[in-house]
């Protein structure tokens, strides 16, 4: 007698599963000599059954296979092909990251290196523009700049316009270039002999969407447990199906609207769709006549056909299925979901078919208690232990990172506390100054060597600083292997920062004129407003008094770790914009020194009231680790201040001294340095500030854990006030 049998998944991974265990069952059943497994349709659901089967080993016939993408459909032709739509710095980064071998560019540098160099080079031109990246590495004398130069002069770019002859010959010579044999044969085939027939010129934009929708090489494919045509399992579709012999068949995907296939969306009132079908029936009586065997054997005419209305379809499409289940000798399963793919909320009714078939065979109705009683006797296949084991893994990590009576641990941006730590890492000042406001975001950056790409949006804010930290360099004479130079006059500082700052703006005209390009005005805007900021700033600096000589771009932390008490150390290197000495010296011992920070911002001027929690907060912890430095280095007195637009008084507002009651906070820096223990603060995505973003998809958690977290881990980096308290 044939058996049936119904299985219910929640979704196609668990009916999936049921559908594998069931083949499984079928398999072991010596009367098993042909099980085919019967599908609607290509989709997940045939790919999801296809990847059990292929884990078990179970060798078989997948007759539906899987789309998979040829070379026009691959990452690195894509970019290529955005890349000669916009040649920009972004379409090229992509095209160079896509590249499976990026020597295919340039043999001479490395992929980071050639990124790295682009960037920078933007960050100084400020227009996104390959050719004018291009120029600029060209004027550069290092060999790097010179390789990236050579690179991309000699990567073809297809001509804004021209013909489809001249564009598929430039196409041949960029693929070429790349050695990208296959492409050239595909394109070969593309192009046929239309270049003959079309000799009018049109834009490049044109050409590659013609580029883009005329090369496909998509094809279908399965693996090599599923190539099997003479296996016993079949994947087949229900088309494919029909004419053979079964003995034990599983219908998968049985849902509604599976099967039968729904009609065609035929966007017409009730009464048009009424009318279409009789009319329908009346060509179909047309085209037929009484066949030769006599009454009741219909024949169609000569030089006519049927037409297969909605109403035929639906009536060919339940034969097929009759004919299926009446093709199989020992067993039949029907497969269904009980929620829909797309919308997991919302429940997926059986189709009609298994519906009626579950009626016939079980003697009752298919409700919805019945279905999720189907559901719960459903098996699966057996789950992996390493898999339970992952998963429990990832319960205890969501726990212990929500316990706010533990400091923090492995699961916290932490190295664990077996003494088995990697070795030191030596932090810039930065780092160390973002590692009491994101600490876990700089522990990712120096422990697993990830960060988030950065914003290249608006870049004028950064690239505005550093071209003024850059002008107000050049205020000094070159040093001859002196540390410190004659403070210049007012005027002379100036005229120093004027010319720093013109010679920045012929430079990028000149590489304009060569291009035969036009800088835009809002460059010109951008870089008026700089070099106002230099010049104030420089200002204010020429009005100091009783400083008699300055450095400028010192540089921190070469010398070794820097001493903040006995047993604390830090491992740090940094560049002080400005330092001012009242005598000339080889050294900084028995100095009175003041260190000037530049801020192009709105910054207010250091103040020792709150300076524990101006420490904690980062605002005072640079100059702080600046002054400590230079102490370390010999100096009497070190004094330390903030020049900015905000800043009227111009003189030292803080000094070494102040920072003495305050060791601890910088104990605690150098715990966090030695131990790797970090742990984590402040809000992943805060609504009314900036923050750098994540370069792992991470989970918020509560603030109020955090905090409790951060001060169990980090007593010495807490707040004495609350944030309102100091508005």
């Amino acid at each position: 007698t044939k058996r049936f049998d119904f299985l219910i998944g929640t979704n196609f991974s668990e009916q999936a599963e049921a559908i594998t265990r069931q083949c499984v069952r079928y398999l072991a059943d010596e009367k098993c000599t042909r099980l085919g497994v019967i599908f609607p349709g290509g989709g997940a659901l045939p790919r999801l059954v296809a990847s059990s089967l292929e884990r078990l080993e179970i060798p078989h016939n997948d007759g539906l296979g899987h789309i998979v993408p040829g070379i026009f459909e691959s990452t690195e032709w894509q970019a290529w092909i955005e890349l000669q739509r916009a040649p920009r710095l972004n379409s090229f980064l992509h095209f160079l990251n896509a590249l499976p071998d990026p020597s295919l560019v340039s043999p001479k540098i490395s992929r980071q290196d050639f990124e790295k160099i682009l960037r920078e080079s933007y960050k100084e031109v400020l227009l996104d523009d390959l050719e004018l990246l291009r120029e600029f590495c060209a004027a550069r004398v290092d060999d790097k700049s010179q390789s990236v130069a050579e690179a991309l002069r000699a990567l073809p770019f297809l001509p804004p316009r021209a013909t489809l002859a001249q564009f598929l010959e430039q196409t041949h010579a960029a693929l070429a270039h790349l050695h990208w044999k296959q492409h050239t044969l595909e394109l070969a085939n593309v192009g046929r002999d239309w270049w003959q027939r079309l000799d009018a010129k049109f834009s490049r934009a044109l050409f590659l969407r013609w580029l883009d929708e005329t090369a496909v090489t998509s094809d279908s494919a399965r693996s090599a447990a599923g190539d099997h045509p003479y296996a016993r399992v079949q994947l087949l579709t229900v088309a494919r199906a029909q004419n053979q012999e079964w003995s034990h068949l599983i219908l998968a995907g049985w849902n509604e609207g599976a099967w039968p296939p729904p009609a065609g969306a035929e966007f017409a009132r009730a009464d048009e769709i009424h009318a279409f079908n009789r009319s329908v029936q009346q060509l179909n009586k047309r085209a037929a006549r009484q066949g030769s065997h006599g009454e009741g054997h219909i024949s169609v005419r000569e030089n006519h056909s049927l037409y297969l209305g909605p109403g035929e379809q639906r009536v060919i499409a339940l034969h097929q299925f009759d004919a299926l289940v009446e093709s199989a000798t020992e067993g039949v399963t029907l497969a269904a979901s009980l929620v829909q793919e797309d919308a997991p909320e919302r429940f997926w009714n059986p189709s009609e078919c298994l519906t009626e078939l579950y009626l016939k065979t079980r003697g009752g109705p298919l409700t919805q208690t019945t279905l999720k009683n189907l559901q719960h006797a459903t098996a699966l296949l057996p789950k992996p232990a390493a898999v339970v084991t992952d998963v429990e893994q990832t319960l205890i990590a969501f726990n212990t990172r929500r316990d706010s009576s533990k400091p923090a641990g492995e699961y916290d941006y932490a190295l664990r506390s077996n003494e088995s730590y990697r070795p030191v890492p030596k932090l810039s000042v930065s780092d160390l100054e973002r590692m009491v406001s994101s600490p876990a975001i700089i522990w990712m950056k120096r422990y697993l060597g990830i960060e988030a790409p950065k914003d290249a949006v608006n870049p004028w804010a950064a690239t505005t600083g550093k071209w003024v930290h850059h002008w107000l360099a050049n205020i000094i004479e070159a040093g001859n292997g002196r540390i410190f130079s004659a403070f210049p006059s007012l005027t002379e500082i100036d005229k120093r920062i004027r010319l720093a700052a013109d010679e920045r703006c012929a430079a990028l005209r000149r590489l304009c004129d060569l291009l035969g390009k036009v800088v835009p005005d809002w460059w010109n805007s951008g870089w008026l407003n700089a070099r106002y900021l230099a010049r104030h700033l420089g200002a204010k600096i020429g009005g100091a008094k009783g400083w008699e000589w300055i450095a400028t771009e010192l540089a921190v932390g070469r010398e070794g770790a820097v001493k903040i008490a006995d047993g604390v150390e830090l491992e740090l290197h940094g560049q002080v914009d400005l330092v001012l000495a009242q005598n000339d010296a080889p050294s900084f011992a028995g100095q009175k020194i003041w260190i000037v920070d530049y801020k192009t911002g709105s910054t207010k001027e250091l103040k020792t009231s709150d300076l524990h929690d101006n420490l904690v907060k980062g605002t005072t912890l640079q100059l702080g680790l600046y002054a400590l430095a230079m102490r370390e280095r010999g100096a009497a007195e070190v004094s330390v201040s903030i020049i900015s637009l905000a800043v009227k008084n111009v003189g030292p507002q803080l000094s070494v001294v102040d920072l003495a009651p305050h060791t601890d906070v910088f104990a605690d820096l150098a715990e966090m340095q030695f131990t790797g223990v970090f742990g984590m603060k402040g809000e992943i995505r805060p609504a009314f500030v900036y923050s750098a973003p994540y370069p792992l998809a991470t989970l918020q958690i509560d603030n109020d854990i955090l905090e409790d977290k951060w001060a169990l881990t980090h007593p010495a980096l807490v707040l004495e006030k609350e944030e309102w308290e100091t508005w």
